[in-house]
Order: C-alpha cells, then structure tokens, then sequence
C-alpha cells in the first residue's frame, strides 16, 4: 500500500481535473457520489499505469 500511495504521488500522479471534480463532489455531491469519483479517479490512474507499463516492456521486447 505504501509504493501505491508513493506512486500516485510521484510517479503517477492524479490529473488537476480529476482533483478538482473529487474536491467538487465532496463540497457539492453525496457521499455515495463521492464514492464515486474517487473510485473512478483510481481506477483511470490504474488503467493508465497499466498502459504505461506494459508500453516499457514493449519497448524493451523490441530493441532487444
């Protein structure tokens, strides 16, 4: 949990537009739309580390 929480700090870091639509919902929304927000903030950084990281091994593959 800690390389997670490092990684969305320094390595893969939350968009500005995410932040403000998390900060938006928790001054404006429910609860459950927070909820909401926030889990589909995560789950988009996830899939872009992903992405991210499966693109480095196929480069690496590929000069090999």
């Amino acid at each position: 949990m800690d390389k997670f929480l490092h990684n969305m700090e320094h390595e893969y870091k939350i968009p500005e537009s995410d932040l403000q639509a998390i900060v938006y919902a928790s001054e404006n929304m429910t609860e459950g739309d927070l909820a909401e927000t926030i889990h589909r903030t995560i789950e988009k950084n996830c899939i872009e580390k992903i992405l991210f990281s499966s693109n480095r091994v196929d480069r690496r593959k590929q000069s090999c």
